[in-house]
């Protein structure tokens, strides 16, 4: 049997995962995502875990004929039999599980868990946004690449992001810079290509987290605050109350958004593209100056495409084609493949610094190489090529670092990203800019179907742009 390994899309990510059947709990945790461990904890085996008054995380049980569960240590993944969830919440995970445990498959899954990182994340990802999954269907044997499809506007005048013209950054993160949205078509045609349960099914954690509402931990609310300034007063009036952002603590309640899930789930992603979602959506942009047009949005299409692969060390490690750009992951092992890094260098100044040096080589090879296949094509077999990495792995020095050409100012103030976001004191020490502004999750199942999914805004909140009555954020991706 092959041993595949799925290259995360663009994004680490901190996640969790649960075994075995679910049981669901209306109320909520007030940090459930922030503590690694104790998320772990409560949403994995039968162990009970020390809570504070009114916490209470979403806690699948398992059946007691089935084999234990066991949990992710600091050296040793979680594992278990019956199907696994990783997100970046603990909603979203326990969505996932609810589907498995009716006898849904990944694919079924996925879209749960998309839908409600929607709600519990809205900064990272959602309708409004666009990304990229990779799936392994087990049946046959067979990796595929789902492109969300997202394009420019047909309208698009580039001259607005050019440095000539008057406030060209701002436009860079308004509603000029909106691209199609494309994960609704996305989740679409996973259900309808690959998934056992009615599509309907799938939304209902999500409209339900909308709906009742959950409390918001200091992950989310700091970006609420962060961002706050940037929103428009309708959404103010869902993140906030008596004109001050929601706190770690709060409960977000977005009916609007719980609404637009459930046209979506009832009418199908028509909804979205063709119908009274699509109406909103090309109001709002063109109110602001934007170029997407409801054109644009008939013209979204999902498709499918053969995912790229590498042999390393006895795995084949397959990932996302152009137009994204994962192939650079590729490209930066295969470089350091040219090295004979022992295990016991790990950390050590010498790996660090090849890693970095290697790190430099693939960053210009990706702003040399990326292209949007439509237009350009990207020369992935040279790119994949012994001879290349030998190539760029001559151009290491061991002893001396290179110059860096950033494509931006690394930690430059934008408008785009709040500046003022205080990561919690566990968080890895970065600023804003350096942050991810996405999200990834993977579902796996007991027949072996796998589903590796990122998800996006562009930037947080993307273009801070919420069409009225529909508590869609709207991305930022051009």
């Amino acid at each position: 049997m092959r041993r595949i390994l799925f290259l995360a899309l663009f994004v680490a990510i901190l996640s969790s995962c649960g075994v075995q059947s679910s049981t669901s709990n209306n109320t909520a945790q007030a940090n459930a995502s922030e503590e690694t461990t104790s998320l772990k904890e409560a949403l994995v085996g039968d162990e009970t875990t020390e809570q504070e008054p009114g916490d209470s995380t979403p806690a699948p049980a398992h059946a007691s004929d089935a084999p234990e569960p066991t949990q992710s240590t600091l050296t040793e993944p979680a594992t278990g039999s019956s199907g696994m969830v990783s997100s970046a919440n603990p909603y979203a995970t326990q969505a996932g599980l609810e589907i498995l445990d009716e006898g849904g498959n990944a694919f079924d899954a996925a879209v749960a868990v998309a839908a409600a990182l929607n709600v519990v994340e809205p900064m990272m990802s959602g309708a409004g946004g666009y990304g990229a999954i990779v799936i392994y269907d087990a049946q046959e044997g067979r990796t595929r690449f789902l492109d969300t499809g997202s394009r420019t506007p047909a309208a698009l005048d580039p001259e607005v992001f050019r440095s000539s013209t008057p406030n060209y950054l701002d436009n860079r993160c308004g509603a000029k810079a909106v691209a199609t949205p494309g994960n609704v078509n996305a989740w679409e045609r996973l259900s309808e290509d690959y998934g056992k349960l009615d599509r309907q099914r799938l939304f209902d954690p999500a409209i339900k987290l909308a709906d009742e509402g959950f409390v918001l931990d200091r992950i989310t609310a700091g970006w609420v605050a962060a961002a706050w300034p940037a929103f428009p007063e309708y959404a103010k009036g869902i993140y906030g109350k008596d004109g001050v952002p929601l706190g770690a603590g709060d409960t977000l309640v977005q009916k609007d958004l719980a609404r637009s899930l459930g046209v979506i789930a009832e009418q199908g992603a028509g909804a979205m593209y063709e119908g009274e979602l699509g109406q909103e959506i090309e109001a709002a942009v063109q109110e602001n100056g934007g170029f997407l047009t409801r054109d644009d949005l008939h013209n979204n299409q999902a498709r499918w495409r053969d995912t790229i692969s590498m042999d390393y060390r006895g795995y084949e490690v397959v990932t996302a084609p152009p137009p994204a750009t994962s192939w650079g992951a590729l490209l930066r092992l295969g470089v350091m493949s040219q090295f004979r890094l022992e295990p016991s260098a790990y950390n050590t100044v010498s790996y660090l610094h090849t890693f970095a040096e290697a790190n430099k080589q693939v960053s210009l090879a990706t702003r040399n190489y990326a292209a949007d296949p439509e237009i350009a094509s990207t020369p992935l077999d040279m790119l994949l090529s012994q001879e290349y990495w030998a190539e760029l792995a001559a151009n290491i020095n061991p002893s001396q670092a290179s110059p860096n050409f950033p494509s931006s100012s690394f930690g430059a103030p934008t408008p785009c990203i709040p500046q003022s976001y205080t990561a919690p004191a566990y968080a890895p020490t970065a600023t804003s800019e350096a942050q991810s502004h996405t999200t990834h999750f993977v579902v796996a199942d007991k027949e072996g179907n796998v589903v590796s999914a990122t998800q996006t805004l562009g930037d947080i909140f993307g273009s801070k742009v919420m069409p009225e009555g529909t508590g869609i954020w709207l991305n930022d991706a051009i």
